[in-house]
């Protein structure tokens, strides 16, 4: 696994008047984007190295406190750096294109096995790309030992050149001094010495950036993050509902956390219309409950789109997540027994508040112990569950997960609410709850076993 990148920044290509590096890609300027994008791959130390002094990319990387080292491609310092252990290697990028954060966390994570150089490249046809990449989910790169054998290569190094590579020990030394142009020669002679491997990006996508025309392309490309695999129906709904508010924000400098505070207060509210314990005032709180999903979709999609996915952003989204069950539990419970004065009521809503906490903490719990990454353990869990699938309580597990989950859960809400059900929601929900609990625990040691067999491969 490559931890470290150098980002070349060629000062001297402008765009409109400005560094190229600075153009925004949707509302996101290009070098904070591909900081970001290799930090979200796993590289946990930067280099952005500049051909030559630049005060507008150097103060915009000193205020937007990245946590990067800026330094000069001619600098010792630079070659300093990396000889410190120039045989860890390094992922090195220029900041003349949009690259898929994807692409590179595959080509990071491939182990060099004894070669000097991973040379990235796109084996796909241009024709091919198109349909390609409409069908993207994960990465699917692969290294290829004998290069001879591909037809796509049979002419020589025919591969889309992506300007991704991984270099180590004096390669990389090499490479330091070198334009990009120089480098792609460069990497392409190691290749025909056999002292380098390609590496196909699969079909992650590297958009040039030189025009206007590039990019809008780069911003149709990156609409893609919004969409993630464990995505139903019903999610998928909610996302085209939400898209034209996706756009509109993101050409703000509202952040995903506002976002997510700005449903936790739209939760509250539809809570409080539940709690009057009227019919009408029920049907509201559906329809601020079906609001506040939206807002959950928006939170996650406008991370992904401007690169600013973390961990604490996983937690956080998940706390509010649950400020929404338990207003929604809060506003049921007291709305029913305004109305009717049965004490049931108190009970079902007592046990639905001591589920939906216990959830919290075994959820939270699962995500810092077990998860990957804490944005994926939805999809982790899922591929867990499907590989037990023979065992009915993870097949109960399953089925269940899908019908509590905030895209779905408001639907079967406001269906219910209009039927003036909501003692059946109150009793469905009590019970969910603690089952979904329960679950969680029993299933701790699959994750056990899922984390171990990943260690190991």
């Amino acid at each position: 696994m490559t931890k470290r990148a150098v980002l070349f920044v060629d000062v001297e290509k402008i765009f409109e008047g400005a560094p190229l590096a600075l153009v925004e890609i949707s509302g996101v300027p290009l070098v904070k984007r591909i900081v970001l994008d290799l930090k979200r791959a796993g590289i946990v130390d930067v280099l952005v190295a500049l051909n030559k002094p630049s005060a507008p990319v150097e103060i915009f990387l000193h205020r937007e406190r990245l946590g990067v080292r800026v330094l000069r491609m001619t600098s010792s310092d630079l070659q300093a750096e990396l000889l410190k252990d120039k045989e860890r290697g390094a992922l090195l990028v220029g900041a003349d294109r949009l690259y898929d954060f994807r692409a590179l966390s595959a080509l990071a994570g491939e182990e060099l096995n004894g070669y000097k150089v991973l040379v990235g490249v796109d084996l796909k046809t241009p024709e091919a790309l198109p349909e390609a990449e409409r069908r993207y989910t994960t990465n699917d790169g692969k290294l290829i030992e004998n290069f001879s054998d591909v037809k796509a290569l049979s002419e020589g190094f025919s591969g889309r050149e992506v300007g991704a590579d991984v270099f180590r020990g004096d390669a990389l030394i090499t490479a330091l001094n070198l334009s990009s142009e120089e480098r792609r020669d460069y990497a392409r002679a190691l290749v025909e010495r056999g002292e380098a491997a390609l590496f196909d990006i699969g079909n992650g996508f590297v958009q040039f950036i030189a025009s206007r025309a590039d990019v809008r392309r780069a911003e149709q490309r990156i609409w893609r993050y919004i969409w993630k695999e464990t995505d139903g129906l019903h999610a998928r709904w909610n996302k085209l509902l939400a898209l034209p508010f996706i756009k509109l924000l993101l050409k703000t400098p509202i952040t995903p956390n506002m976002i997510s505070v700005m449903g936790v207060f739209v939760s509250l509210a539809a809570g409080y219309f539940f709690s009057v314990g009227n019919y009408w005032y029920s049907i509201i709180g559906a329809i601020l409950s079906y609001v506040s999903s939206l807002f959950d979709h928006m939170d996650g999609s406008i991370a992904r789109l401007k690169s600013m996915e973390s961990a604490f952003g996983s937690y956080f989204e998940t706390v509010c997540d649950f400020v929404y069950y338990f207003s929604f539990a809060v506003g049921i419970t007291v709305g029913l027994y305004r109305a009717s004065g049965n004490q049931l009521y108190l009970f079902l809503g007592g046990a639905l508040l001591f589920g939906t906490l216990v959830s919290l903490f075994t959820l939270s719990y699962q995500r810092k112990e077990f998860a990957k990454d804490p944005s994926k353990l939805a999809g982790q869990a899922h591929g867990v569950f499907e590989a037990n699938a023979h065992n009915p309580i993870y097949r109960f597990g399953r089925t269940t997960y899908f019908v509590v989950r905030r895209p779905v859960l408001p639907y079967y809400l406001f269906i219910l609410t209009v039927l003036n059900l909501l003692p059946v929601v109150l009793f469905i929900a009590a019970l969910g709850a603690n089952l979904f609990w329960t679950i969680q625990l029993y299933s701790n040691r699959l994750f056990r076993h899922d984390t171990r067999s990943s260690a190991e491969t």
